[in-house]
Order: C-alpha cells, then structure tokens, then sequence
C-alpha cells in the first residue's frame, strides 16, 4: 500500500508504513495481531534495512541490504552475501550482548563494560568516569 502521509496504520491500527521527511520510507510487518516481526528501512534510497524481534520485542537481528523494494523473505535469497547481521543478546529485557560484545551492568542497571570502555564508573545514573580499552581515563 502506498501512504501519501507520514504515517499510515492498517485497520487494525497497527503502524504499516511511515514516510520520513527526506522520502525514506519504513514498512513494517507483524508475525500477530500485535507482535511487530520486522521493519524494513529504505534509507532514501541507499540501502534496505530489515530488523528481526524476538517475541519480548526486542531487536535481535539487523541486517542491510542494497536499496531494495523487495518482501523481506526475498532480501536473503536475493542478496546473500550483503545481510551484514548485527546480533544482540539479552537477558530479560536487558540488552546484554551487541554483536559479541559484552555488556554488563551494576545492581541498578547503569553499564559498567560496554564496547571500548573496560570499565564504567558511576554515581546513581550520571556517569563519573570510564575507563578505555586503551587505558586512557575520560571523566
């Protein structure tokens, strides 16, 4: 369905499509009546995102692609080797791995190793310092 406006809902009030200020337009696709499956980006033109949820709704799996306008069962057939997944683990909801790379977090969920930080210092949510992989110290 083509969507004049920014954002288009389908029947059931589900969002469908939104069309960005540039023409990018984002479709999005339901496995249920409210369990949202994948979002397929068309970054103006450029390349095809497509986002995989787990059934929490959390991202898992993003993949880009050339600029498509293809259903997102026929992005993988048609452009193996251009999937470029990104993967992320969680635990609850909790985002615990981004693309195999760690992240852990202290009692009240601030993260204390994340990415080229090996360490993370904080006081209550506002963060003090941290530690890079590189041994440099950023307050």
């Amino acid at each position: 369905m083509e969507c004049p406006k920014a954002l288009c809902l389908s029947n059931l009030s589900r969002h469908t499509q939104t069309v960005d200020s540039l023409g990018g337009i984002t479709k999005y696709n339901y496995e249920s009546l409210t369990k949202l499956f994948s979002c397929v980006e068309n970054a103006n033109s450029v390349r095809t995102v497509l986002y995989i949820y787990d059934n929490a709704g959390n991202l898992t799996t993003r993949y880009t692609f050339p600029y498509s306008t293809l259903i997102p069962e026929m992005l993988f057939s048609t452009y193996p080797s251009y999937a470029n997944p990104i993967y992320y683990g969680y635990s609850g909801d909790r985002l615990t791995n981004y693309n195999g790379t760690a992240i852990t977090y202290d009692v009240i969920g601030n993260p204390t190793k994340w990415r080229n930080a090996s360490s993370m210092s904080w006081d209550g949510r506002t963060l003090t310092s941290q530690m890079l992989s590189n041994g440099t110290t950023v307050s």
